[in-house]
């Protein structure tokens, strides 16, 4: 199947369409008072560590002790500090990222994942470098330091799980990339390995994650909607290896758009007893 390619058009447009998204998710977090809401917990979770107090166990998920040792920078500087560089970080990973984009599928993925992005943009949450960690490493996974990028998004279980999948496509498509990836993935998986044996709450965590999981809030905390950024890059590693018709492919980020939409309302419902009262009470 022919590869469809994008213009500098094309690029110019997304990378407009990302900075409303990112203004308006500003706006709207600073109206609901959640401006920078997940940076803060994320920000203060890792200086809990240093400072050997309780850290970010909160019932089913954790995060690896590693994740801490790469951002011991917050020692140093104040919040205000930590949440410009958060915002320079995840948008330099939004350029190099884009501006090397030359196929339509990966257009289409930035497309179906507005809305996410949006959310990521009001909380200011941290979780959006594990998608884009994901599409460094799809980027430039022919470069030896291509899984180094992983470290960004391995410090949850569900980005690993995530992972998996993309491992399998590139196995069945691309083993000789494999080949030179193996080295860096070894070391990033050894790393991953130290962190999982040394994490205060590991047996626990997992234990809790495992009772919960099918129940209604384990599917929740599994499938957060903006958890369906990373889990869909596994489908673009498959659209992109497989080249599918590019009609077909607008069908399916459409179709997953729409999904992500409707079933991210219905967790703010859910979630929301104050909204929950006023749209069903009132």
């Amino acid at each position: 199947m022919e590869k469809v390619y994008i213009g500098q058009r094309s690029i110019l447009i997304l990378i407009s369409s990302i900075i409303v998204i990112q203004l308006i998710g500003l706006a709207l977090s600073i109206i609901n008072d959640h401006f920078g809401s997940d940076f803060s917990i994320y920000y203060e979770n890792t200086k809990a560590f240093w400072l050997n107090q309780e850290t970010y166990q909160m019932g089913d998920f954790f995060y690896l002790n590693y994740f801490y040792f790469l951002n011991a920078w917050v020692l140093l500087l104040p919040k205000s500090i930590g949440l410009i560089l958060h915002l320079i970080l995840t948008n330099l990973m939004f350029y190099y990222i884009i501006k090397n984009i030359n196929l339509v599928y990966e257009l289409y993925w930035f497309y179906a994942n507005l809305f996410l992005i949006l959310i990521y943009s009001i909380t200011f949450n941290t979780d959006i470098w594990i998608a884009l960690s994901f599409l460094l490493f799809l980027k430039y996974r022919r470069r030896w330091y291509s899984p180094f990028f992983l470290l960004l998004s391995f410090f949850k279980i569900t980005p690993i799980l995530a992972f998996g999948l993309i491992f399998l496509i590139i196995l069945y498509y691309e083993r000789e990339i494999l080949i030179k990836l193996l080295p860096g993935l070894m070391g990033v998986f050894i790393i991953i390995g130290i962190s999982f044996f040394t994490s205060t709450g590991l047996i626990s965590s997992v234990t809790n994650f495992g009772n919960s999981l099918f129940t209604d809030m384990g599917i929740i905390v599994f499938f957060q909607p903006p958890h369906f950024c990373w889990w869909s890059i596994p489908l673009l590693f498959y659209t992109k290896f497989k080249a599918i018709d590019i009609k077909m492919a607008k069908k399916v980020w459409i179709i997953y758009a729409c999904l992500t939409l409707f079933y991210g309302f219905y967790i703010l419902i859910q979630s929301s007893s104050v909204l929950s009262d006023y749209l069903f009470n009132s």
